[in-house]
């Protein structure tokens, strides 16, 4: 597991690729002050007004300063010793919908595959989650005080990014937020969970947040991580923002719990208390910076 940050707008020529026109949905976590856009299809830091791109806007309610330019989820591994990626930056390897039995892909553009979004009931109200997003795979109950829930799966096209046959994972995201006062009105939560239906075995599987962080004026951004903690983060280089002026935010993406890996004799315990014997949660490895068009 480990984050992938790239520091400017432009990789490989990749920046103005597009998905094709799926069942594309996008919505907003806006229950605190991080307005945080996400689409059905993987992308991240996701607003369709600003070209689908610069989609956390910080603080919510303004259009001056935001965070990040694009950012999604990277799975790479081996099925029969050939590297499979599924991957979402400037554009997405994903699609919209569930993988059905047989590992065969659903409609993407199935209308039911919709980003779905539920605001936390108040005492006595009925709960919003719906039995069609539950079918999909969602939580029965909302988390935190605002939630988005999606599925999507990388069985569609990969010729604009890596160009490799799928690995045939389905995805099930859970975003949500709190609107409570102190750190957690500054954090957007999200949860993978990474179902393998596509009958075939991932070997040597690598995990990975791509993010692009666009810190107001991206020109004097700069990045970095704390291998001790687990975090990539980035900052202003130089103490002024075009955007922002002299009070400039920093962001930083953590692993708060990455994946469970076998490990005989330990114990692994998972945030909401469930105790998991013989396995360990697997940290985070590594953080790489990388510029414009560089190779990686």
């Amino acid at each position: 597991t480990g984050s992938v940050i790239a520091k400017e707008d432009v990789i490989n020529g990749k920046k103005q690729n597009v998905s094709k026109s799926l069942g594309l949905d996008a919505k907003f976590l806006d229950i605190n002050l991080c307005e945080f856009g996400v689409r059905n299809d993987g992308k991240l830091a996701f607003d369709p007004d600003a070209g689908g791109y610069t989609g956390l806007w910080y603080p919510a309610g303004q259009r001056y300063g935001s965070v990040i330019y694009t950012a999604g989820l990277w799975i790479v591994g081996m099925v029969n010793g050939d590297v499979r990626s599924a991957s979402c930056q400037y554009s997405s390897e994903y699609q919209p919908g569930n993988i059905l039995p047989g590992g065969i892909a659903d409609d993407a553009q199935d209308a039911k595959y919709q980003m779905f979004k539920f605001n936390k009931p108040r005492e006595g109200e009925p709960n919003p989650v719906t039995a069609e997003a539950i079918a999909q795979g969602c939580p029965p109950e909302v988390i935190g005080d605002q939630m988005l829930w999606c599925v999507y799966n990388d069985l569609g096209t990969h010729e604009y990014l890596n160009d490799t046959n799928p690995l045939g994972v389905e995805v099930q995201q859970t975003t949500w937020g709190y609107n409570q006062t102190g750190a957690l009105n500054n954090t957007v939560f999200i949860r993978f969970r990474v179902i393998n239906k596509g009958g075939n075995q991932i070997d040597s599987t690598y995990l990975a947040i791509f993010y692009d962080p666009d810190l107001g004026d991206a020109n004097d951004d700069a990045s970095g991580a704390d291998s001790t903690n687990g975090f990539g983060f980035v900052y202003n280089g130089d103490g002024y923002d075009d955007a922002y002026g002299v009070q400039v935010p920093a962001m930083a993406s953590d692993f708060f719990q990455g994946p469970l890996v076998d490990a005989p004799g330990e114990t692994a315990v998972l945030n909401d208390g469930t105790v998991v014997p013989d396995m360990r949660i697997m940290q985070q490895t590594s953080v790489f910076h990388f510029i414009n068009g560089s190779p990686i």
